[in-house]
Order: structure tokens, then C-alpha cells, then sequence
């Protein structure tokens, strides 16, 4: 058995505790998750992607998607199938995908580094506690940074040179836009990347016969994508494009506000000794990224700008610290590789040095980590709490045709089985009126107090202050209030 395969070893054992660090049985308030447990259900039951328990507002602009891409939905629609609503299944899913991607970032760090260097990296992503804590979600980022990872060092595979290979690389592109439409940021940075080497190749034989090898996998990863999303399983795919370009119509672009937002975060994102020190790493990590963009540039170097880009002009930031997961790996590698740069002027003492460095950051890991570990019996402030049971279990009782106003309108859909909607950023008081009383049977549910920021709806409270003479309360617990529209 040679080293790299004691490597390979290594770091698949190292790995394991993920499958028993916070796997939960509970889930928070997240309504992303929902939507997607809503689309893996109706994979299950033969629905249709878009039937989803959400009333859309047909008389204003949309305020939520109807469906997301079908990837992740499909991933998770054998375990629908087997477990239901039962979380911890998902959250050993997500455990096993996070446990696929660590697999993946030391294959891709490897061929960069030393395998130990690699190793190290590999830790810091995984046990990152943005990771750890991520892994606990039905979110699509650990997927898509899984699928993500293995597209980075897809080209640098020797089976890539192969005669068909075009077809694997279509399907791979397909599925990462079909997890997260993000991911065309992958599509788009693998076209550069492609373009730039057969830029650079000299032999017009072989440029002719890249060009055509790309054209091939552009074309079959439109052809999968349309096929999940389209022939298979409709999204309605001009709905979805249509929000999103809904949302830059309706919105200032806020690059200053993200950049300060994801600046202010970055010592979340890195729980090094200090928030400077934090960002400081952001600093070096682009710095290294230009050192090695101008050295050499594989498909990381130009995927990283693009997808940051995104990130930045897109205008929402509320989903916090989920859209940095997948460049959190490049982010750390490229830290090191600058203060390997810097050291280089010593020798082999610089791989020692930045080595050095990254075991002093994964030592930073074991506090949070701690923390994580002890919290792992706790109840997470969400649909399954006992008050949040006795709210599905009290609308469960209210008439069929019932529509339910509630901050979590994908949540409610899913566990109570009734209609739901909710009172969009843009809309007045006036404006959310005239939406709400197109239904007969209408409750409003709003939380009781403010404890959990996640369900506290002050633009649904307001509403209820102006209106009140129109609704009476006929049920509450500890944590919620229900109004009924009056007769």
C-alpha cells in the first residue's frame, strides 16, 4: 500500500465522528426546508413539483418560489419514502454527503499540496462549525458543495481525457445547477476555463477537437437539466427565473451592504483567536488566490470571483452564512497557499511553517466544537416542539378549504396539510387586507412572544392591531395565538 492511499485512509477514519457530531431529531423554524421535504414528498407520491400548500398572490408580485430545481428534492425522495418526517434520517444523509465532500476536498487539495497539508484542510472545512452546524439542515448547500468539489478537480481526473467523457461532464453540471441554480456560476467558470486552455493549445487539430468536446457537454447538461426539470419533473422553470429576476427588479443592489454583511460575519465563519484575525485570513485568502490565479489558473481560480460576485449583487443576505459554505474550502487553502507564498523564501521551512499556521487554526475548532457536542439532546426551537405539535394538531381541526396566514407558510403546509400564505416585505397593510380576505375561512397565526426571532412576525402583528375588530382569537398555548377572520 503506498502513502497516498494510508492518506486516503487517514482521512476517511478522521471523518467518521461527522456521522455522530449534531445529528438531531429536531429542526428549526428554516422554511427552505420544508419546500424541499414538500418537493421530495410529491416525487414519492406522484404530485405535481409545484403543488406545494402555498397560495400564491396572483394579484402582485411573487413572494416565493413555487418550486426549486429538482436535485436536491430527488436526493432526498427515497428517504421521504422510508421516514417521512422523521429528521434524523435526513441529518444522517447530510451527514454521509458532508462525509463525501471531505473525501472530495482532500482528492482536490491533494494534487495541490501535500497530502498532509490536504488532510489539515480537509478538517478545517469539515469540522468548520458553519459546516457542523449546516450538516443539521435539510439545506442544499453541503450537496452542492459536494457535487460542487468533485466538478473542481473533474478535469484534472485522467478519465476526463477520455473519448466520453463529455457525457459525466454534462450530467455533473446539470446536477449542480439542478441542487442550486447557483451553481450556473460553475457552468460559466467551466467555460472560461475551457476557452483559456484551448487558447492555449497550439495544435489546431486538438483546439477543434476541444471546442467540440465542449460544445457536446454544454449541450447534455442542458439536455439533463431540462429533462429533471422539465420533462420529468416540471418546476416551472419560467416561474422560478421569473422571481429571481423579480428580485434585482424590486431591489436597490446591495453590493456595499453584502460586503459589509459578509465582513462582519467572517469571524463567525472562522473561529480563529479573534475576529481580526478571522479577517485577516479573508485577506490572505485573496491574496493567495491572486498569487495562484496569475501562476497558474485551474477551474477553483476561476470559479471562486464569479460565485463571489454573485453572492455579493444578489440582493438578500438573510440566509446569513449558508451562501459562503461552498468557497469556505478554497477560502482556507488559499489562506495557506499565500503563507506558504510568503515563506517560500526559505525552503522547505515554508511547508512547515504554513502547516504550522493551519494546526494552530484547527486547535481554535475545539471549544465550538464542544459546545456542539453538549448541546446535542436539545430540542431545536422549531416545528417539532411540543407548542409548535399543538398548533398543527389544533389547525389539523379547522375546515379543509381553511387558508392559514403564518411566518413559515411552507412549514405550516407541510405539517398541518392546509393552505397557507404570508404577509410578503412589500406588501401595506391595505395591500395584505384585500389578499387575505379573498378567503372565507382565514386564521392568523403569530407567536406569542419573542422567543425565537425566527417566528416573530412584527408586520402580521401590526396588521392584527389595525384590524382587530375583524378577527377574534379561538385558540393559543405557551408559544402561539390563532385569529379567526370574523363572519
Amino acid at each position: 500500500m503506498n502513502n497516498t492511499w494510508r492518506y486516503k485512509i487517514l482521512i476517511a477514519i478522521l471523518l467518521v465522528p461527522l456521522f455522530f457530531i449534531n445529528v438531531k431529531t429536531t429542526h428549526d423554524w428554516g422554511d427552505d426546508f420544508a419546500q424541499y421535504l414538500i418537493q421530495a414528498r410529491n416525487i414519492v407520491e406522484g404530485r405535481p413539483q409545484t403543488e406545494n400548500g402555498l397560495i400564491v398572490n396572483e394579484k402582485g408580485p411573487a413572494y416565493a418560489i413555487e418550486a426549486y430545481p429538482v436535485g436536491l428534492p430527488l436526493l432526498l425522495s427515497p428517504i421521504y419514502y422510508f421516514s417521512k418526517l422523521s429528521i434524523q434520517p435526513y441529518n444522517i444523509f447530510f451527514s454521509s454527503i458532508l462525509f463525501l465532500s471531505g473525501l472530495f476536498c482532500f482528492e482536490l487539495f491533494r494534487k495541490r499540496t501535500t497530502s498532509l497539508v490536504s488532510i489539515i484542510i480537509t478538517l478545517l472545512f469539515c469540522y468548520n462549525i458553519t459546516t457542523i452546524d449546516l450538516k443539521k439542515q435539510i439545506l442544499s448547500e453541503i450537496p452542492f458543495t459536494a457535487f460542487l468539489i468533485f466538478l473542481l478537480f473533474w478535469p484534472e481526473l485522467s478519465y476526463y481525457r477520455k473519448k466520453y467523457s463529455w457525457i459525466i461532464t454534462g450530467l455533473l453540471l446539470a446536477l449542480l445547477v439542478s441542487i442550486r441554480l447557483v451553481g450556473l456560476a460553475g457552468v460559466i467558470a467551466f467555460i472560461i476555463f475551457e476557452l483559456n486552455n484551448i487558447r492555449k493549445t497550439a495544435d489546431l487539430s486538438e483546439k477543434s477537437k476541444s471546442i467540440i468536446k465542449l460544445l457536446f457537454s454544454l449541450i447534455t447538461s442542458v439536455f439533463f437539466f431540462l429533462l429533471l426539470n422539465d420533462v420529468w419533473f416540471k418546476i416551472n422553470a419560467g416561474g422560478l427565473l421569473g422571481f429571481y429576476s423579480g428580485a434585482f427588479a424590486s431591489h436597490e443592489i446591495q453590493a456595499s451592504n453584502n460586503l459589509n454583511f459578509y465582513y462582519i460575519v467572517s469571524e463567525y465563519v472562522f473561529p480563529f483567536y479573534g475576529k481580526w484575525i478571522s479577517r485577516f485570513w479573508i485577506f490572505m485568502a485573496l491574496s493567495g488566490w491572486l498569487i495562484r490565479f496569475i501562476k497558474k489558473a485551474s477551474l477553483s481560480e476561476f470559479f471562486l470571483p464569479i460565485y463571489s460576485a454573485v453572492i455579493i449583487f444578489y440582493p438578500y443576505s438573510d440566509a446569513g452564512l449558508r451562501f459562503l459554505l461552498p468557497i469556505l474550502p478554497l477560502l482556507i487553502y488559499y489562506g495557506w497557499y499565500f503563507i506558504f507564498w510568503i515563506f517560500s523564501w526559505t525552503g522547505e521551512t515554508a511547508k512547515w511553517i504554513s502547516t504550522s499556521v493551519l494546526i494552530i487554526v484547527l486547535s481554535a475548532y475545539i471549544a465550538p466544537l464542544k459546545i456542539t457536542i453538549s448541546e446535542k439532546l436539545l430540542v431545536e426551537k422549531g416545528p417539532l416542539q411540543k407548542e409548535s405539535i399543538e398548533l398543527f394538531n389544533f389547525v389539523k381541526t379547522t375546515p379543509s378549504n381553511a387558508a392559514i396566514v403564518f411566518c413559515k407558510a411552507r412549514a405550516m403546509a407541510l405539517y398541518s396539510g392546509r393552505q397557507s400564505l404570508y404577509m410578503a416585505k412589500n406588501q401595506n397593510n391595505a395591500e395584505a387586507f384585500i389578499q387575505f380576505h379573498r378567503y372565507k375561512l382565514l386564521y392568523l397565526v403569530v407567536a406569542k412572544a419573542i422567543k425565537n426571532m425566527e417566528i416573530n412576525d412584527p408586520r402580521l402583528l401590526n396588521f392584527i392591531s389595525v384590524y382587530q375588530e375583524n378577527y377574534e382569537q379561538v385558540w393559543d398555548n405557551e408559544n402561539f395565538i390563532v385569529y379567526r377572520q370574523r363572519f
